[in-house]
């Protein structure tokens, strides 16, 4: 969906690994950056506010938490009309922790964690005039994501997420991948 000659710019912990894995090689140009702040999310909006000052069109993947770090990096694109079409995947926390060894100890996980932080980011890009939407199907994301490309400024699409079913569906996804290429492999072989 992205048109050619975009721009993606992609937030730390679980957008870049997913990218990582299951971005398809595609023959449209399409420039691929990210960053890496101090504690690894900070500054992510206000760095690629600053890269759609020169790079349009700029799409910015990242979470919810790495959004909360810098929403103030977001005045630049109201200050300076930038335009930015920022996908904001919300999990209500640190979804990436989930995948890791501390997920197994509950006691203390979601406030260590999964820090949630049961926000309403609705309230925060309408304080700075974007536009923003409430993702509840695909359908709505492709009109949407069709529709801010004729649109300037900041334009934030949300789609919230659990982490339990996110590390579900990972989880099966790459047994799957695996399955087929156990397969593939034990057929090679005969």
């Amino acid at each position: 969906m992205l048109p050619e000659g975009s721009t993606l710019f992609v937030g730390n912990s679980m957008p870049i690994r997913d990218l990582d894995s299951f971005f398809l090689l595609n023959k449209k140009n399409i420039k691929v950056m990210a960053n890496r702040g101090a504690n690894g999310i900070d500054g992510i909006v206000s760095t690629a506010i600053g890269v759609a000052s020169v790079s349009q069109p700029c799409y910015l993947v990242l979470g919810d938490l790495t959004f909360y770090h810098d929403l103030n990096g977001l005045l630049a694109s109201k200050l300076y009309n930038i335009d930015i079409n920022i996908l904001l995947i919300n999990n209500n926390g640190g979804g990436i922790f989930s995948f890791l060894p501390q997920a197994k100890e509950p006691k203390h996980f979601e406030k260590l964690f999964g820090t949630p932080l049961d926000l309403d980011f609705h309230h925060v890009v309408e304080m700075y005039n974007g536009k923003y939407d409430l993702i509840q199907d695909w359908e709505q994301f492709s009109e949407t994501f069709a529709k801010n490309q004729e649109v300037g400024g900041l334009k934030v699409m949300e789609i919230r997420t659990t982490r339990d079913s996110n590390l579900k569906e990972h989880r099966d996804l790459w047994n799957s991948v695996s399955r087929e290429i156990t397969t593939m492999l034990k057929g090679d072989m005969k």
